[in-house]
């Protein structure tokens, strides 16, 4: 036996070529013959392996155009093939490209197709860009329907300025994650650090510093806030922030804009927001900072969405809003004619892609690819024919029978398209392995099938790589081919990988646990996600979460624990729901009236406290109040049963306020005494979070400050303001801020404080602008804004101001402050002297408070009123007097000194011009001698000045 001579290498060639075959019998005896293949292809391949060297593959033109620029090749010239006709251009292939993306490949040497009716467009695009380059940073909003060409801009774009761009930043929003915070941020900041299947959550971190490095002056507080975004355990390695969950996000929003706006130091860069109509609430802010921050930077931002997303940004004069519509049927024709290579296909089959796609570049191209992929054409030397005749063939009459027609033609690989199609319109290599179940050079072979023929697009190489169907239509094909069972199964799979890893997305989780049918694992991880954006003051997002988690509970086997995860969901939702939409919103009480059987049900004293409390706030800011006094009563008998210290302090918030409005004043102060003297920081400052109002701050302001002024106590009620302020800061919760900065200091106002009322409200609409509260600024910060100026005497609009943000309350269904705030627009008119408005609104205030019984600003509307009287033209003289005297009447019932002192200054001052000065001097002196304090307060100080003028 001759031993072979290993020292010698093999060396292979082979040929390749591209075109139709006829495959003949392949099971038979002369499978093995050439003659089972017949077809030019064949023979071609045959006579280029005999052209290539030892060790080399030749090529032809065909199958060059196929490779794009994923491999090196080097042209070997035209050659005659023995037998073949005419000659063939033939190619050397060399070493694999890396790229970043398929579409990186795409974009090389064979160029990607030109854009067709686009022109007018995408030259305004490229005008942007040049502006950006030239370092006046750009914003386009390109909108369209889907597959109108929006992503097709993009890539055209990225192909004509891959030498300019020194950077490329992606990020793509999810239909599935729209509830999951910065998750478009998250998912760039792994790629960009470089995460790998194998790292552990210290390796992570390492790469994670190590990128940010580059970028800036903190790494290691940098990564600490984007570790926390990428959900990383970020305690185990950098100190505790101390930082309340307001400053935390607004520092995490800081550091992503500083990398961003720190990449365009080194030069020109694209930044790529994909389907912003699926956008979280945080991403979409970060957005608008980021389109405010980057006017000075080499930076252009693109951002595509559909239509019936509405941009929440301000118009800026850098930002251009581009609409894209369909395209005629000439621009059809020459798609088509485009993916055909410029052979004609035949006319009627031409007619129907144009008709059936109807002006959609996206239905043109799959349309005419599974014409030309399918059994409806032969393709000849000089054109597409039709098999069979016109009237036979059956072209897919919709966008989702095209795209499943394509996935057919491709059954091989259809199953890993179908996996990824789970996982996400993007996903990356690492769950696509674990859960395939087949080795990876078939998964790798199967995924480089689907980029090849665009279904999906690659960023990188396995096992780094991540995957993108090219449109999302396309993936909704893909997951709707699956069957039920199938799905479920694939999801099970995928929430057993998510909890297999260190750094779980909670939202994520719970999504694929909805789908794979796992209802009380889904709505707990839906709750815990929802728990979590509420701490951090992202409350949008929590609504979303938590209503996704209550979905979930039909189905769920009845019993304890499917009551015990309603429950707290309900709880959590409520407070969410009243943090997002105010007090007054109809969602409180939705949510939280099926609570209360609940919680009894399964004696959840305190989570019925809290729901007793949610619904009465709700009925007392619809001045509902004796709707609200049923529930209070309930507060009370729940705490009295189970003798609990925090449901007496949840019961005497509510009773402290409600007796506040209802003028109990001495009701008020009792409960407000005992919260004051129980309340310990360490173990109750987390009612804050499911209440969102703090039970100290909260008793300190409305049945603190705001009655201490009234009773006669000024300067006890800006002392208790400013305590309560302070408070509130400690707490790590910006609703609370906000409250306290504004709503809770209304005694500010009537203590002559305007001014610093103003700035307070500068303040906490910074906040509500940070965490995305739009209502809450309106009816606290606009509304207490208002209020101080016309206090300050800045009528007009000081008017206007609380009369637009009273609007926006009452239509969301408040009615608690109607009286006070109508009044105080009344009076401002009636400065202006438009003493008729004035009137009719002064006694549509004093109608509201008789008939709901929120009376602690009665005695001042009736005051007013009774001025306004004495203003008007006509004989209201003594209607006047008579309403002065009641209001006089209704303060020293109610103990309101300070409203009693601007009744005897407003019947002094009318006195006086009648010639009575010693009358008025006897009414208002012993009024003001009551006073032991505020002697520097507006009021006083006017009414020290008018008993001088009286004397």
């Amino acid at each position: 036996m001759t031993v072979p001579d290993t020292s010698i290498p093999l060396r292979a060639r082979a040929g390749i070529a591209t075109g139709n075959v006829v495959v003949g019998d392949l099971s038979g005896e002369r499978s093995h013959q050439s003659a089972a293949i017949s077809g030019t292809a064949p023979n071609r391949a045959a006579r280029l392996q005999d052209l290539a060297e030892p060790g080399q593959l030749a090529i032809d033109d065909k199958t060059r155009e196929l490779l794009n620029s994923s491999f090196e090749v080097e042209d070997l010239g035209i050659h005659q093939l023995k037998g073949l006709s005419p000659d063939v251009q033939v190619w050397r292939v060399g070493e694999e490209i890396t790229v970043d993306s398929r579409f990186d490949a795409m974009s090389g040497r064979a160029g990607i197709k030109p854009l067709v009716g686009r022109k007018g467009d995408y030259q305004l695009i490229r005008d942007r860009w040049d502006h950006a380059v030239s370092g006046e940073g750009q914003v386009i909003l390109l909108t369209g329907e889907a597959g109108i060409g929006k992503s097709r801009m993009i890539r055209q774009l990225e192909e004509d300025i891959r030498n300019e761009a020194k950077t490329v930043l992606r990020y793509q929003c999810s239909q599935y994650l729209s509830n999951a915070a910065l998750h478009p941020f998250a998912a760039n900041l792994e790629r960009a650090a470089g995460f790998d299947r194998s790292d552990d959550a210290s390796s992570k971190l390492d790469k994670l510093e190590s990128f940010l490095r580059k970028t800036t002056r903190q790494p290691d507080q940098t990564a600490a806030l984007l570790g926390s975004v990428l959900n990383l355990p970020v305690e185990d390695r950098y100190p505790a922030l101390e930082m309340t969950p307001q400053r935390l996000l607004e520092e995490t929003l800081l550091a992503l804009q500083e990398q961003i706006i720190a990449v365009s130091e080194d030069g020109p860069v694209l930044i790529i927001f994909e389907d912003l109509h699926w956008a979280d609430p945080t991403t979409t802010d970060l957005i608008g900072r980021l389109m405010v921050d980057l006017t000075t930077s080499p930076i252009l931002l693109l951002a595509t969405y559909r239509q019936e997303f509405e941009p929440p940004w301000p118009a800026h004069p850098h930002v251009t809003n581009l609409s894209l519509n369909r395209i005629g049927a000439e621009e059809c024709s020459a798609m088509i004619d485009q993916l055909t290579s410029g052979k004609p296909l035949h006319p009627g089959l031409k007619a129907q892609i144009i008709e059936k796609a109807d002006g959609v570049p996206l239905f043109v191209e799959e349309l005419t690819k599974t014409v030309l992929e399918a059994e409806y054409v032969v393709e000849t030397e000089t054109s597409y024919e039709p098999v069979g005749n016109l009237v036979d063939l059956s072209i897919p009459s919709t966008i989702q029978a095209t795209l499943m027609a394509r996935l057919d033609r491709y059954a091989s690989v259809k199953n890993v398209a179908q996996i990824g199609a789970c996982i996400g319109r993007e996903f990356s290599y690492d769950p696509l392995l674990a859960i395939a179940a087949m080795p990876e050079e078939k998964l790798q072979d199967a995924l480089d099938q689907l980029a090849d023929v665009e279904i999906v697009f690659r960023r990188g190489a396995p096992p780094s790589s991540t995957y993108s169907f090219k449109h999302a239509l396309l993936r909704d094909a893909a997951y709707d081919s699956l069957l039920r069972a199938r799905k479920r199964q694939l999801h099970q799979e995928i929430v057993n990988f998510i909890e297999g890893h260190d750094s779980q997305d909670l939202v994520t989780a719970a999504l694929h646990c909805a789908a794979a049918g796992l209802g009380e694992k889904a709505a707990a991880y839906f709750l815990e996600a929802g728990r979590a954006s509420l701490n951090a003051g992202t409350f949008s997002e929590a609504v979303s979460q938590l209503r996704l988690g209550l979905d979930e509970i039909p189905r769920i086997k009845e019993g304890t624990e499917r009551d015990r995860l309603e429950l707290d969901l309900r709880v959590a939702l409520g407070t969410a729901e009243m943090a997002w939409k105010g007090w007054a919103a109809d969602e409180i009480i939705e949510v939280l009236d099926p609570a209360v059987p609940i919680a009894k049900a399964i004696k959840d004293d305190f989570a019925l406290g809290l729901s007793l409390f949610s619904i009465w706030i709700y009925h007392a800011t619809r001045a509902e109040m004796d709707k609200a006094a049923v529930r209070l009563a309930e507060m009370d008998k729940v705490t009295q049963e189970n003798q609990s210290l925090e449901l007496q302090m949840i019961a005497d918030t509510a009773a402290s306020m409600h007796y506040f409005w209802t003028a109990d004043f001495d009701k008020a102060t009792e409960r407000r005494k005992r919260t004051l003297q129980d309340y310990d920081f360490e173990k109750h400052r987390h009612l804050v979070h499911h209440m969102n109002h703090d039970p100290y701050a909260t008793v300190l302001q409305w049945g603190g400050a705001t009655q201490l002024w009234c009773q006669g106590y000024p300067d006890q009620a800006i002392a208790a303001v400013d305590k309560a302020i302070a408070h509130a800061r400690t707490l790590e919760n910006p609703f609370a801020v906000v409250f306290a900065l504004t709503l809770g200091a209304l005694a500010l106002v009537e203590a002559g404080q305007g001014a610093r009322m103003v700035e307070q409200c500068r303040e906490a609409s910074a906040i509500c602008d940070e965490i995305n509260l739009p209502f809450i600024k309106i009816v606290s910060c606009d509304s207490l804004r208002g209020r101080a100026l016309t206090a300050m005497g800045e009528n007009p609009i000081g008017a206007e101001t609380l009369r637009d943000a009273a609007a926006v309350w009452g239509l969301a269904g408040g009615r608690t402050t109607y009286g006070e705030t109508t009044s105080r627009v009344a009076e401002a008119l009636g400065r202006q002297g438009q003493i008729e408005e004035a009137l009719d609104l002064s006694q549509k205030a004093l109608d509201h408070q008789h008939a709901t019984g929120e009376v602690w600003y009665l005695a001042e509307s009736t005051r007013i009123h009774g001025k306004l009287l004495l203003s008007a033209s006509g004989d209201h003289r003594q209607a006047g007097l008579e309403h002065l005297e009641k209001a006089a009447e209704i303060a020293r019932t109610q103990g309101a000194l300070s409203f009693e002192l601007r009744v005897a200054m407003t019947q002094a001052e009318h006195l006086l011009s009648e010639g009575q000065a010693a009358k008025g001097k006897a009414l208002l002196e012993p009024v003001f001698a009551r006073f032991t304090e505020g002697f520097g307060t507006p009021d006083l100080m006017a009414a020290k000045a008018l008993l001088e003028k009286l004397s």
